[in-house]
């Protein structure tokens, strides 16, 4: 069955069930924004195959193999409505006709101001991500029922070399991020980046056996690498620079949020995610000096009087 019915009144029924719309209006006037946002929002995290799965199971269905696609309609609904009135939100209040871009007037209503329609998109679509991480925690929970689903690109590479999950990344990474999914999938490039230069040049030859964790030498370095990636990933994220230009993004995607830390005492006011960046890189380096027979990548020498770490050149 489609997400929203066929029947336009039924739809707009089942559209002001997820987001407050009046049922009066005309379903012609959200379904353009229903299809952009399934394109735009569900298709890269539910894939086409299941969305099409979804789509073509009939809503009178008994059979049982159907019934676990029946199960997602509300949860999609509740994700999708409130996506889609919410990208309806700028275009929606307003006119356009012979005399150009209008607003209506009455007796009773005048136009909401910017302010408070700026506000009602925001709610709008901060209570669509909500129900996406909902969708996608249940997805994961029943992921053997749903395998289509693990075709899709977001369940294929939403892990990276040193963290499998959210979780993972929150309790070994030590960055409070909500244990979000989405949060996770939006700084997942970034920890790659981290992961695939920094760490690599630092464990050179060695990475493979800290991976797999084996041996307690590499259980050992396992925890201090995920510790330096969290850090250093909280440190790129909330720079200044950093946030200055994710403002300029489009205000659709998700937006991860991990709040920048200081040390009070600190004359510099320098985040603290930087100290932590470097003091777990120097915890590596040491247990790198202490339990590894060679340099990892070349790139890491002693001095042989006073046992300084530097980077050769």
């Amino acid at each position: 069955m489609p997400i929203f019915s066929t029947d336009k009144e039924t739809a707009i029924d089942q559209l002001a069930e997820v987001a407050k719309v009046n049922r009066n209006s005309p379903w012609n006037v959200f379904r353009i924004y229903i299809e952009d946002a399934k394109a735009q929002f569900l298709l890269p995290y539910l894939g086409s195959s299941l969305l099409g799965k979804i789509e073509a199971t009939a809503e009178t269905s008994q059979a049982e193999a159907d019934a676990k696609y029946l199960a997602l309609i509300p949860m999609v609904r509740r994700a999708l409505g409130p996506y889609a009135v919410g990208i309806s939100t700028d275009e929606a209040s307003i006119s356009t006709g012979d005399s150009g871009h209008t607003v209506a007037k009455s007796d009773k209503f005048s136009p909401a101001s910017d302010n408070k329609i700026a506000l009602a998109k925001e709610s709008l679509l901060s209570r669509a991500w909500v129900n996406m991480e909902i969708l996608l925690a249940y997805l994961e929970e029943h992921s053997a029922d749903y395998q289509e689903w693990k075709d899709t690109r977001y369940h294929k590479n939403r892990k990276t070399k040193f963290f499998a999950s959210a979780e993972e990344f929150q309790d070994h990474g030590l960055v409070d991020i909500d244990y979000s999914r989405l949060a996770f999938e939006r700084l997942r490039m970034l920890v790659m980046r981290v992961e695939q230069s920094e760490v690599a040049n630092l464990l050179g030859g060695n990475e493979t056996a800290v991976v797999s964790g084996t041996e307690d030498k590499d259980k050992k370095m396992l925890a201090l690498v995920r510790q330096f990636i969290g850090a250093r990933v909280a440190q790129l994220h909330t720079s200044k620079t950093t946030r200055v230009q994710r403002s300029k993004s489009a205000e659709l995607e998700f937006k991860a949020v991990i709040r920048p830390a200081f040390d009070d005492e600190s004359t510099d006011w320098e985040n603290y995610y930087t100290q932590q960046a470097d003091f777990w890189r120097g915890k590596i380096l040491e247990a790198l000096a202490a339990d590894y027979e060679t340099q990892a990548s070349g790139k890491v020498d002693w001095d042989n009087e006073g046992k300084h770490i530097f980077f050769a050149g």
